[in-house]
């Protein structure tokens, strides 16, 4: 039964290929022809159709033959001509013989035990490790760079620095805008350094590492008439250690502005005062402090580019130049025509920002305004010259017929109007030849018409002969004359 099944489907199949090749091999047929007829058109959908209907039959049928049973008959011959994938492979263990020994070939290579491989673990060491707590655990952190020492330049530097070096040991010193910059490398020696220079009574200043510099921040949305003071004593209760509160003001008018700058000392609760959103009652707004593009100005002996907390250069009076700070002197009115103890010129003091001496910050704006008033342009009579009696189509008109206006009598002399002319025409001399050949190329347009299809055929040549035979074609059609018009 399952013999004749197969036997059925087999001969399904082989009359399905034969109408597929026959379909095929009439689509052949038309393969050249490039027209159709109403007839042929449809005869060619229809063989397509049935082309492709019988290769779905086709291949939904060898689909069906592979899960059809295989006959348990081995010398079947529908069995034999089944495929590879659902052939039955015949048991043959039971008339298997096994050969004689003096048939069987001997092995004659000899067993031998492997060769041990070595082998590397890189993370072996951490198995010597013990577990350690956490809070044992101390992360390394770099040495923050230790800042120079700002040595004041003087005639005898060269005795200073072998002081030094005699006292302190061998350093790095470099000069730079009146300053003898000596790098000391440790903290230790830093130390050092400075109490030797101090005792020798050296006129030096020093720099705050940053890791040292109290944290800077500004309370906003405060009453303007608040006291510093007693905002720095309830900071303090709170449990910050507060180095000083100033009240913030304008650069020009010095009206007191609402915001407080206050200057934490570093400690581990420092960074908290950001979290303090509360105070006196009133919501306030803690944010960093951005100080202004400013030089900064000892207040001890005047000089620039540091504090007086970290000075230890002999105090300079801004009005009588004596050795003590200016909040010191005598002299309590102002002065009427001080002396610069800077640059040693009179009408001004040393804070004057106009001061030659006083150092100007470099800012894009400021380098603008250098620049424009460096190249600043200068006006040339001659070049602006208005040519009189003449308009701007009078000047570009191409006809010479049109007759131009008498010239009015000027008081400018005839060697100032032929500068004017030389000057003034030999700039517009290009923009007038423009002008006259882009009025031919319109005359030009007009008297042919097919001038414009060649131009664009002349972007498709390939060479110069090409162009040349667009052009002529263009030239050699009709011919508009405007005079006849």
């Amino acid at each position: 039964h399952i013999c004749a099944i197969q036997t059925q489907h087999s001969r399904y199949i082989s009359g399905l290929d034969a109408e597929v090749r026959g379909k095929q091999e009439a689509l052949q047929q038309y393969e050249g022809v490039i027209l159709y007829s109403p007839e042929e058109e449809a005869h060619v959908f229809k063989l397509r159709e049935e082309e492709r209907t019988l290769a779905e039959q086709l291949s939904n049928a060898l689909g069906k033959s592979k899960t059809l049973d295989i006959c348990v008959n081995v010398n079947c011959g529908m069995r034999l001509g089944a495929s590879v994938n659902n052939r039955a492979r015949p048991n043959f263990e039971d008339d298997y013989l096994s050969p004689s020994k003096r048939k069987i070939a001997k092995n004659t290579a000899k067993i031998t035990t492997p060769i041990a491989t070595e082998t590397r673990n890189k993370f072996s060491p951490l198995g010597k490790l013990t577990d350690t707590p956490e809070e044992e655990i101390t992360l390394h952190k770099p040495k923050a760079p230790v800042p120079p020492i700002m040595l004041r330049y003087s005639d005898n530097y060269p005795e200073i620095l072998a002081n030094i070096k005699k006292a302190c040991g061998p350093t790095d010193n470099k000069f730079s805008n009146d300053i003898i910059k000596i790098f000391p490398g440790t903290s230790e020696k830093h130390t050092q350094i400075s109490n030797f220079c101090r005792t020798q009574g050296y006129d030096f200043y020093i720099l705050k590492p940053k890791q040292l510099r109290p944290l800077k921040v500004v309370i906003k949305k405060l009453p303007p008439n608040q006291n510093p003071t007693e905002i720095k004593e309830a900071l303090e209760e709170i449990g910050f250690s507060i180095n000083k509160v100033v009240q913030l003001t304008k650069l020009r008018t010095r009206q007191p502005l609402p915001f407080y700058l206050v200057e934490v000392n570093k400690k581990e609760n420092a960074e908290k005062i950001y979290e303090l959103h509360k105070f006196k009652n009133l919501i306030i707004e803690i944010v960093p402090f951005r100080g202004r593009n400013a030089v900064n100005q000892c207040y001890n002996c005047n000089y620039f580019h540091h504090n007086a907390d970290c000075c230890e250069t002999k105090p300079r009076c801004l009005k009588c130049n004596q050795n003590h700070q200016t909040n010191k002197c005598e002299i309590k009115e102002r002065v009427e025509k001080p002396t610069c103890i800077n640059c040693g010129k009179i009408g001004h003091v040393a804070s004057y920002r106009g001061c030659e001496k006083f150092p100007k910050p470099s800012n894009p704006q400021q380098n603008r305004l250098q620049h424009l008033n460096s190249e600043r342009r200068t006006f040339n009579a001659n070049k602006a010259l208005i040519k009189n009696n003449t308009t701007f189509a009078q000047l570009f008109n191409t006809h010479s017929e049109t007759q131009m206006a008498p010239q009015a009598p000027s008081p400018i002399n005839e060697q100032t109007i032929t500068n004017h002319n030389n000057d003034t025409l030999s700039g517009l001399g290009d923009i007038r030849e423009l002008m006259e050949g882009l009025n031919e190329f319109k005359k030009l347009m007009i008297e042919f018409p097919n001038l414009i299809r060649g131009l664009k055929d002349l972007a498709k040549a390939k060479d110069i002969n090409d162009k040349m035979q667009c052009l002529m074609i263009a030239f050699s059609g009709p011919v508009n004359n405007p005079s006849t018009k």
